[in-house]
């Protein structure tokens, strides 16, 4: 399997690439770049516009106040997929609550060491008597022994965060009827903000929260208040507890505690420009169990004291889990940790410190479908539970690879329908599971930070971002990670937990594109263990113009008890500087490895590391300072097609041309052999050779009108080497003939985008197609610098396919054009060095 073509493979073999997540939900559209024709290289786009679009999604999603959106899924054309056109999306868009209400004010002495309780509780009975008041409190401390119970549409306001400040700290009564509310118990439509909650007292209950929300409410504001559990003892000290909460926005707030917020099952959650605190070896700072429509943007999260012992939280900002439920939609946006990790002491859980984490994405259901069914329907004979809201996936056979949420079930027929019709309907012949799973994820521009003194023994789970379990369509992008242990992870274990039975756990097509990780010992990593069944667990992945620095372990490690659980990940565009240790490919045997760069560091002469009948395919990768980059079993000569259909147009009378590239995927020379079946077509050369994965052959076709009616006329393209047959459609539409042939200017394309690490050199690698006239004439090619912080040298910068070098670090514009002489076209590519 060639690059180009195992990136695209999803398409090609009726995947799923699914609804886009993002740009189709935008209020406005957004236009790509036309459709190339199929004899050019096929570029996907950029996840960085996918996980933008779901930042703009989102913010506008949930900060303009609360909307519903009834969302419809458009697209402009049959090719574009999750990567193609959007239309503009109707949004119906909540108004901000109107305060117009009667002002109550709290009469109580502040700071006076008495109990306030009752003058707070007669406001709240005055409040609930009337709509849309506002409760106010002066300025000052208030000592509170119940907990108070805000009314539904209501607003509870101070007079700054830091001038008022609710507490227990004296006086505190608890019983278990009232004991979980916590000091302050929000319902529907509530504006809470201007003011702290402080909790002295070691609550009673179970994870003792300092406030609380009832679990079916609606429309809750949380604006500049601070909420802080400073008691320590046999029970954890949550800030919040939120879960059940639809539409629920947090603004400027601040949460510290032994325990963290607790966001259970939440929709249409935003909080942003947030500070989360955590201390006394806090398991974590935020809980998500489920939901969808959840938002954490430009937010930061740090221990209360890193260089005391109690002061200290686990390290993890976010871990969410499929306890109740999907989720779906999740935004993990331009957020900072600071210094965050498990404390190095044996007192301490080292399984812990994933910065963004969600784990417990267990499957419920797993069995065969059967014939029938619509386009949205699915019919699982075996199934006999309703599990409408959670996801289900196609694991094997027909369909492979797609995922959809369940929206409907008759009991009757066994038929689920899903939120959107099936690319490839799935048949009898497939294979599903249905569970609780992350699907939609996107974690974008993060800046995640641990310690120079992180623990990074074998035990220590510090990692920047872990997908623990089922992950489907996650977009992992321009996030900057330090002093971890690891730093990208995708998990796809057979395991049983939550209640559920035992069951492989789908971690399909994920992106993990543009990150920048420095000081980690384990850049990336892919994990699926337990025995039971060989379904595929990790599948698709891609890992794409990654930078890598200060490398202090493994680039790359696989582990999997069966080489089927683990298939077709892409490494591509990625810069590894340094490199201790090699990259483990312990089982996976299909990987594709396309111009990566490595740099020798202070470990061994071997990069790669290869299990028996290795499948890997190879291209344009580049090392500096191996002795020997192979080790273990590389693939040997291996021949790649980049192409599967050849598109060709000329009038009658005329010809055309279009340039077909052969490659060596494999680590040994390849000599090749080419012919086709059509007398009107002619190639050149028909034979020869390719060194390695750095080199390749360039094929000319030539079609002739001469002889041929109008119309479409097809040809078979067969290239072989090393026992190894690749075929090529070729297509050639030959015009009316009835006027003159009219010039077009050549197509080009200047390749994907790249990250190199000085004194690294980037391998060009365009394409380009032309219709053959003026009649005789030659395509001339040339590239040149367009903008950049330094100078640009080219091996040959007449060639389609060239090296770059460049003079200093930055990010640089390159183009390449083409002329026929008469018109000419350009392209440009970005190396970022």
């Amino acid at each position: 399997m060639c690059p180009t073509a195992g990136a695209n493979m999803a398409t090609r073999a009726g995947v799923d690439q699914g609804r886009r997540p993002a740009s189709e939900d935008l209020i406005r559209c957004r236009k790509k770049k036309p459709m190339r024709r199929e004899s050019q290289r096929l570029r996907p786009r950029s996840a960085r516009a996918i996980a933008t679009a779901m930042a703009e999604k989102q913010h506008l999603f949930l900060s303009a106040c609360f909307l519903e959106a009834k969302r419809k899924r458009c697209r402009s054309h049959g090719h574009g997929g999750r990567y193609g056109w959007s239309m503009p999306l109707k949004l119906i868009v909540r108004a901000a609550p109107a305060w117009n209400g009667p002002t109550i004010i709290v009469n109580a002495t502040p700071d006076d060491d008495g109990d306030d309780t009752a003058a707070f509780e007669d406001a709240i009975d005055q409040a609930g008597t009337t709509s849309r008041a506002t409760i106010s409190i002066p300025a000052g401390t208030f000592h509170l022994q119940r907990p108070l119970y805000l009314p539904a549409n209501t607003r509870l306001k101070g007079a700054g965060k830091t001038q008022t400040t609710l507490t227990n700290t004296k006086t505190w009564v608890s019983d278990g009827a009232t004991g979980s509310t916590g000091m302050l118990f929000i319902r529907s439509n509530t504006t809470v903000s201007d003011l702290s909650v402080v909790s002295g007292k070691e609550m009673a209950w179970d994870y003792g929260r300092c406030m609380s929300m009832d679990g079916n409410a609606t429309d809750i504001r949380l604006e500049r208040i601070a909420v802080s559990n400073v008691a320590w003892g046999r029970v954890p000290g949550s800030p919040l507890g939120a879960s059940g909460v639809q539409r629920l926005r947090v603004v400027d707030c601040e949460f510290s505690g032994n325990e963290g917020v607790f966001w259970g099952y939440s929709r249409q959650l935003l909080v942003e420009n947030c500070l989360f605190i955590g201390h006394h070896d806090s398991n974590s700072l935020n809980y998500v169990w489920g939901g969808r429509g959840i938002s954490f943007r430009k937010c930061t999260a740090r221990d209360r004291d890193s260089s005391s012992s109690d002061g200290q939280a686990k390290g993890r900002f976010i871990s969410g889990l499929g306890n109740w439920g999907t989720n779906r939609g999740v935004y993990i946006g331009e957020n900072t940790t600071i210094d965050m990790a498990p404390r190095n002491s044996s007192d301490v859980d080292q399984n812990s410190g994933e910065q963004i984490m969600w784990e417990g994405l267990t499957t419920s259901w797993r069995g065969s479908a059967a014939a029938g069914g619509g386009a949205s329907e699915i019919v699982l004979s075996g199934l006999s539970n309703d599990f409408r809201g959670e996801t289900i996936v196609i694991i094997a056979g027909t369909g492979f690879g797609q995922s959809r949420e369940i929206t409907g079930w008759n009991a009757n027929t066994k038929t689920i329908t899903v939120d959107s019709p099936w690319r490839v309907k799935p048949d009898a012949g497939s294979t599903v599971m249905i569970g609780s799973y992350l699907n939609r994820f996107a974690v974008f521009g993060n800046r995640l930070d641990a310690r120079a003194s992180t623990p990074l023994n074998d035990d220590t789970a510090s990692c920047g971002v872990s997908c623990y379990g089922a992950t489907q369509e996650a977009v992992v992008q321009r996030n900057v990670i330090t002093q971890c242990k690891s730093g990208l992870m995708a998990w796809g274990q057979y395991e049983a937990g939550h209640g559920k039975p035992a069951n492989t756990q789908p971690n399909f097509f994920n992106l993990f594109a543009d990150n920048s990780l420095d000081q980690v010992r384990n850049p990336i990593a892919q994990i699926s263990f337990g025995s039971g069944t060989a379904d595929r667990a990790i599948v698709g992945n891609v890992f794409r113009r990654n930078l890598v620095t200060g490398n202090l372990g493994t680039a790359y490690r696989d582990e999997t008890p069966s080489p089927e659980r683990i298939r077709f990940t892409v490494f591509d565009q990625n810069s590894f500087d340094r490199v201790a240790q090699p990259f483990w490919m312990v089982e996976e045997r299909d990987a594709i490895i396309t111009r990566n760069a490595f740099a020798k560091g202070s470990g061994g002469n071997t990069v790669f590391t290869f299990p028996a009948s290795s499948r890997a395919c190879l291209r344009g990768n580049t090392f500096t300072g191996f002795a020997n980059p192979y080790g273990g079993n590389p693939p040997g000569a291996v021949l790649e097609v980049p192409h599967r259909v050849i598109e060709l147009a000329a009038p009658a009378g005329g010809t055309a041309t279009a340039t077909v590239r052969l490659w060596n995927a494999g680590t040994a020379p390849l000599s090749w052999t080419a012919s086709d079946d059509a007398a009107w077509l002619s190639l050149s050369p028909a034979s020869g050779s390719i060194a390695d994965q750095n080199g390749q052959a360039s094929l000319t076709l030539t079609a002739a009108t001469s002889g041929l009616g109008n119309g479409v006329h097809t040809a078979v393209l067969s290239a072989s080497g090393n026992g190894k047959t690749q075929t090529l459609t070729v297509r050639f539409t030959v015009g009316s003939g009835g006027g003159t042939p009219t010039n077009a200017a050549p197509q080009v394309d200047a390749g994907p985008d790249r990250i190199i690490a000085l004194p690294d050199t980037a391998v060009l690698d365009g394409t380009i197609s032309d219709d053959g006239l003026p009649s005789g004439s030659a395509v001339t090619v040339a590239w040149s610098m367009v903008s950049g912080p330094g100078t640009v040298s080219f091996a040959s910068a007449a060639s389609i396919d060239t090296t770059a070098s460049f003079s200093a670090a930055g990010t640089y514009v390159l183009r390449l054009t083409a002329s026929d002489g008469v018109l000419a076209a350009s392209d440009e590519v970005q190396i970022v060095v």
